[in-house]
């Protein structure tokens, strides 16, 4: 008489393979829109050419995996690509594009997984005075920059651009002093650099049903400056 021999239980192998590769795979993560922004801009006359007059801007800044492209689409259904701008932000200037009021903006990365945001609410554009007499303490690589306070801002930017390539070299922090030591190495001697003092304003947001606040900033330029070496 035979003697009947037990067999241990077995797993099924399909669920055990399936759920080992799942956990080796990586979840590919959608891109996130931190912020997006619908402004003003007014640019004043510069020595970079470029143009002037009320500018509307339309800004997000996006985390991803690379290449991103950011669209924005007004409550019209018109829709304009954002090109990269700086670090993450994809910002452009869409005067005569689109209209007041909300932007949506779509982030969409290469593998196709997209994320959603919508912007500031734009529906008080208001003209910010120029920043006046914009002057410098020296001319060496570490300058302070000084302004007069411009009645219709809240804060400012300095940005500061190579004269020969128009290219942005380096943005201060946000301020709240209408003076700015420019750090080391910044500048170097013997090149020229243009300086734009940005003012900047943010209207109160229980001023619109929409919770949102509109931005609105002027952008003035210094004179040329030409940092030379200490003797």
């Amino acid at each position: 008489m035979s003697k009947k021999i037990s067999r241990p239980n077995r797993i099924p192998m399909t669920p055990l393979i399936l759920a080992i590769l799942a956990a080796a795979i990586p979840v590919l993560a959608q891109p996130v829109i931190e912020s997006a922004i619908y402004y003003t801009d007014f640019w004043y006359d510069n020595p970079l050419g470029w143009q002037i007059g009320h500018h509307f801007v339309a800004c997000a800044k996006v985390q991803g995996s690379g290449p991103i492209t950011v669209d924005a689409e007004d409550q019209k259904g018109t829709t304009v690509s954002l090109p990269h701008d700086h670090g993450s932000w994809y910002c452009k200037f869409v005067d005569g594009e689109l209209i007041g009021g909300v932007l949506t903006i779509t982030a969409t990365d290469r593998d196709g997984a997209t994320a959603k945001k919508q912007s500031t609410h734009l529906d008080e554009p208001r003209k910010i005075c120029i920043t006046r007499n914009i002057r410098f303490s020296n001319e060496t690589v570490s300058p302070a920059i000084f302004w007069d306070p411009n009645m219709d801002a809240e804060g400012y930017y300095v940005r500061i651009y190579q004269t020969s390539t128009q290219k942005e070299v380096f943005r201060s922090p946000p301020l709240n002093s209408t003076t700015y030591q420019v750090p080391v190495p910044i500048l170097n001697v013997g090149t020229s650099y243009v300086f734009r003092i940005l003012a900047h304003d943010y209207d109160a947001c229980n001023q619109h049903t929409s919770g949102f606040c509109v931005e609105n900033r002027s952008s003035t330029f210094s004179r040329e400056f030409t940092p030379r070496a200490i003797k």
